[in-house]
């Protein structure tokens, strides 16, 4: 284990350290917590495994992400759909508007 963070901790003069390290050699991700013991000149580390809870943050990301993209995909169809269907009742409803007038036309002659 790389000792940088304890040698961080004992150049700062914090009281307490908090930081979140990635051990890629193990393939793994920790809250480190490092705090001093005066009265001993020692130090305690406190290494809490976030692994899992940072592969389900990636994972609830990524699905977010995917369901803002399908959202908005359905929304283009549906936006091009009623696109579609009001140029076809308009075409039809122009068709209709001349028919009429034409039979009208030929029922006043």
């Amino acid at each position: 284990m790389d000792p940088d963070f304890f040698e961080k901790a004992v150049t700062s003069g914090q009281t307490i350290m908090r930081e979140t390290m990635a051990f890629p050699h193990y393939n793994m991700t920790s809250h480190v917590i490092v705090y001093p013991i005066p009265d001993q000149d020692q130090f305690v580390g406190i290494f809490m495994d976030i692994t899992a809870f940072s592969v389900n943050r990636e994972r609830l990301s990524d699905i977010k992400s995917e369901t803002m993209q399908k959202a908005q995909e359905l929304l283009d169809h549906q936006i091009t759909m009623a696109q579609d269907l009001a140029r076809f009742l308009g075409e039809h409803t122009a068709k209709e508007e001349y028919l009429l007038n034409r039979l009208i036309d030929l029922t006043k002659q």
